[in-house]
C-alpha cells in the first residue's frame, strides 16, 4: 500500500486546528451583545425618527455611553413613551429613555442625564391683562394644546382645575401646535423649553414666521421642571452591573459638560 504521509502534514493539520480553536474562541469572547433601549418617537430635539432612523439628543447619548463599553450593542428603538414602559414592563427591552422619577417609584433609573423644563407658549394677547404665572389656574377659558402620546402629567396634577375651565386639545407634534397657535385655533400650547427653539428653528425654515422678527408668541409660565433618567428593565446580575456602569458613564459626561456640548450641537443652525 502506497503511503501518502508527506513530511510536516501533521505540523500543517495541527497548525489548522490551532487557527479554528482560535477563530471560535475569539468570536465567543467578543461577540457583542445587543441590547434594546427605547426612546421618545415624537420628542424633538431630543428624540424623533427621520426616515425612520431615531434621531436626537438622547440617540447620541446613548451612542457616546455605549462607545465607552465593551461587548455591548445598542439597538435603538424610536416608540411612543406609553408603549416603551410597557415594553419594559412586559421584560421586552433593556432600558428606555427619557424616563422621569414619581412618588412610590420602584424602577430602577440611572443618575439624571439633563433637565427638561415644560412650559406654556401663548400668543401675546393672552398676557395683556394676566401674566398667568401659575398653571393651571391662570390659564381657565383658554384652549390649549399639547403633544398626542406625551407624558400628561401635567393633566392630572391640574385635574380639577382643568375640569374647570382649561380645554386640552391633541396635536401630532410640536410645529402642528405652533401653526394652531399662528392661526389662532388655539390660545396657548404645552412643550418643553428645548423643543420649543429648535421647532422655530423649523417654522422658520418653512416660511412661518421670519426669524429676523421676534416671534409672534410668548413664553410663559414653567408648568414643571424634571429631570430626565434612563429607566432599566432587566434586572438579571448582568444587567444591573450594566445598569450601573451606563450610570456611572451619564455622571461623567453630565460632570464634563459633554452633554450639554451635545444639546447645543441640534440648536446650531
Amino acid at each position: 500500500m502506497k503511503n501518502c504521509y508527506k513530511p510536516g502534514s501533521n505540523r500543517l493539520v495541527w497548525k489548522s486546528a490551532l487557527i479554528f480553536v482560535y477563530l471560535i474562541f475569539s468570536t465567543t469572547v467578543y461577540a457583542e451583545r445587543e441590547v434594546t433601549i427605547y426612546v421618545a418617537d415624537n420628542f424633538p430635539p431630543y428624540s424623533f425618527e427621520a426616515g425612520q432612523v431615531p434621531q436626537g439628543i438622547y440617540v447620541s447619548i446613548i451612542n457616546e455611553i455605549f462607545s465607552r463599553i465593551e461587548g455591548y450593542r445598542p439597538k435603538i428603538e424610536a416608540v411612543p413613551t406609553i408603549r416603551a414602559k410597557e415594553y419594559l414592563r412586559t421584560g421586552r427591552g433593556f432600558a428606555m429613555v427619557p424616563a422621569h422619577k414619581s412618588h412610590n417609584d420602584r424602577n430602577i433609573y440611572s443618575d439624571a442625564l439633563l433637565t427638561e423644563r415644560i412650559i406654556t407658549v401663548c400668543t401675546d394677547d393672552v398676557f395683556d391683562e394676566n401674566n398667568r404665572q401659575k398653571w393651571p389656574e391662570d390659564y381657565q377659558g383658554l384652549v390649549v394644546g399639547f403633544r398626542r402620546g406625551d407624558d400628561t402629567n401635567f393633566l392630572r396634577a391640574g385635574a380639577q382645575p382643568l375640569a374647570k375651565g382649561v380645554r386640552v386639545t391633541p396635536t401630532d407634534n410640536i410645529v402642528s401646535n405652533m401653526k394652531k397657535l399662528l392661526s389662532g385655533r388655539i390660545d396657548c400650547y404645552i412643550t418643553e423649553s428645548l423643543s420649543f427653539l429648535f421647532d422655530l428653528q423649523v417654522l422658520s425654515k418653512e416660511g412661518f414666521y421670519n426669524r429676523n422678527l421676534a416671534p409672534p408668541f410668548t413664553k410663559g409660565t414653567d408648568v414643571m421642571v424634571r429631570e430626565a433618567h434612563f429607566m432599566f428593565g432587566e434586572d438579571t446580575e448582568e444587567d444591573q452591573e450594566l445598569s450601573k456602569r451606563i450610570s456611572e458613564i451619564v455622571s461623567e459626561m453630565r460632570s464634563s459638560g459633554l452633554i450639554d456640548d451635545i444639546i447645543a450641537s441640534y440648536l446650531r443652525e
